[in-house]
């Protein structure tokens, strides 16, 4: 019990010292940094943390053999396929250039939308149901090393064809660098599924105490609250770079608790409480008859 009050108390510390950090950058002025080369090589270290937390992913999946921790995996990797466009993409690096954009509107626009997709792409994996594969035998053969190893090489060549026509880019800022309306929505869906994962996930906490569940619950906390501040911020100012600095730190935490599955012997443990109300009241209606 204890234990449970002492790992309750930390993740709500982790939750709320985002919004402290915020209120004081907000208060001594939030300033721009425009540390260009800087964020390429931090975001690119960032991406190559999010590939190995997919490894580390998978080695929990041919372990257990839980169907969700597969998609956990893909949304890691594509975190770090993502992310190190958005890295590559940066708007005036001195080292290269990725993609030579004649716009340099269409150059923000697919820098940021890289970042937004990679937080949209975790969320959708995590919001694949536990039991999505429990009725089809057939497709669970495909979850293996060889599916991931190709999605590892076919994501990366059609994310380059797309930012490499941009027509096929939606404008995601305006001139005075604020989010268009299709941003905006983007991110607000964001925020609608993680917001749903979060409940998931909190429920089962609450109805079976598991330490790999806990931290998905942080996670999911934390890129809402990212996904919030890139709402409210502009590029470079001090609260964007603390965005890039809570996605980091969310997507970690759900790693760390993949690894902790991994390492000892509490797996994760999904209760779908929402599934066992649904299967209860079928068996209700069915004995009703």
């Amino acid at each position: 019990m204890k234990t449970k009050i002492r790992f309750n108390t930390i993740a709500l510390c982790v939750i709320l010292l985002p919004l402290f950090v915020y209120i004081y950058l907000v208060n001594v002025g939030n300033e721009h940094s425009h540390h260009i080369d800087f964020h390429l090589f931090y975001v690119l270290g960032s991406s190559l943390i999010a590939f190995l937390l997919g490894i580390a992913a998978f080695l929990e999946f041919k372990r257990d053999k839980v169907d969700k921790i597969f998609f956990i995996a893909l949304g890691f990797i594509g975190v770090g396929v993502f992310y190190s466009f958005h890295a590559l993409l940066t708007p005036g690096l001195s080292l290269f250039t990725l993609i030579d954009f004649s716009d340099p509107l269409k150059e923000t626009s697919a820098f940021v939308m890289a970042g937004d997709v990679s937080r949209l792409w975790l969320a959708f994996m995590i919001f694949i149901p536990d039991s999505l594969l429990n009725k089809r035998h057939h497709l669970k053969k495909y979850l293996n090393g060889y599916t991931l190893l190709a999605f590892a090489i076919v994501l990366p060549l059609l994310t380059y064809l797309w930012f490499s026509t941009p027509s096929l880019i939606p404008n995601f800022k305006n001139s005075d660098l604020s989010d268009t309306t299709f941003a905006t929505l983007i991110k607000i869906a964001t925020l609608l599924i993680i917001g749903v994962n979060t409940l998931k996930y909190y429920y089962s906490y609450k109805a079976k105490s598991n330490l790999t569940i806990l931290s998905f619950v942080v996670g999911l906390v934390l890129i809402m609250e990212t996904v919030i501040l890139f709402l409210i911020s502009k590029p470079w100012t001090s609260v964007w770079w603390l965005a890039h600095n809570l996605f980091l730190a969310s997507y970690v935490i759900i790693g760390c608790g993949v690894i902790y599955s991994l390492l000892s012997s509490e797996k994760y443990g999904f209760f779908d409480v929402f599934g066992q109300i649904e299967q209860y009241m079928t068996l209700l209606e069915e004995k009703n008859k």
